[in-house]
């Protein structure tokens, strides 16, 4: 015997349908079930379809609670990752960038002892520990070891220093030397902070842009060494003939040439 409202099967003496709740009513006379559907039972079945067709099965609803709690999650873990952004730059991000400054490229290639060196520096200056960090390179070359790596003003402003305050004493100039040693790698930091600043304004959440564009600005330039050596000859040079016109206006002056050449004939010199 099934349901004539929703088809379903129903047992033998069953007085509603188990599924729509449509009343069976039995005809004594001739013996057959027919339905027959009241007005309650016409109004609980339209609810209780109602809610089946609203309320989620009870699994249904677990995953939905599982999804909303899984969503929450990435929510708050994209906080965090945004919050703590400045922090991960100072860590992978920060040393992909100092790499590409140093090396002048974006290649992994093997690191030298001086960008070695001056990673450990700038990682140091980034930490804000201390501004000072001694370089045997920068107290023998002073400006020029700027200049070999791209802080051209800088190295030109410190080497016509360093010459003049070599040429008012010897002390002062050794003292010029030792605050190179101690402070050229900050003055060299300072120019990859500002490079830096300007690959992230020029390309914000790349990284990648950002360090092709601190590789352009960095690295060395080879042709530095060249011109240090052409310039130092130059200067021995014109030092060398001060010196000459110094003895000889001095000779004059005090007429000292002809003793010293008679000097040299009396012991046949």
């Amino acid at each position: 015997m099934f349901c004539q409202n929703c088809g379903t099967e129903l047992l033998n003496g069953a007085h509603f349908c188990p599924n729509c709740g449509t009343k069976i009513i039995n005809d004594n006379a001739g013996g057959q079930p027919h339905v027959g559907v009241t007005q309650s039972h016409e109004k609980d079945a339209a609810s209780n379809q109602s809610k089946i067709d609203v309320a989620p099965p009870r699994e249904d609803a677990y995953a939905e609670n599982n999804y909303t709690a899984h969503k929450s999650r990435e929510q708050q873990s994209e906080r965090v990752r945004t919050e703590d952004e400045p922090q991960s730059m100072r860590g992978h991000d920060e040393n992909l960038l100092m790499r590409s400054y140093l090396l002048g490229s974006v290649s992994s290639d093997a690191l030298t002892k001086p960008v070695e060196h001056y990673i450990k520096a700038f990682e140091k200056f980034t930490n804000g520990t201390s501004k000072a960090n001694w370089n045997w390179a920068a107290f023998f070359f002073g400006g020029w070891n700027l200049m070999y790596r791209k802080s051209y003003m800088w190295g030109i402003l410190i080497e016509v220093a360093s010459w003049i305050f070599t040429g008012a004493t010897a002390g002062i100039g050794l003292v010029t030397a030792l605050v190179r040693g101690v402070f050229l790698d900050y003055i060299h930091y300072m120019r990859y902070t500002q490079m830096r600043s300007q690959a992230q304004a020029a390309h914000p959440n790349d990284i990648g842009k950002q360090c092709e564009y601190v590789a352009t600005a960095g690295g060395v330039n080879k042709a530095i060494i060249a011109i240090c050596i052409v310039c130092s000859i130059l200067c021995a040079v014109f030092v060398a003939a001060l010196v000459a016109v110094g003895i000889f206006a001095f000779g004059k002056m005090f007429n000292f040439s002809g003793n010293v050449f008679d000097g040299f004939k009396r012991f046949d010199l």
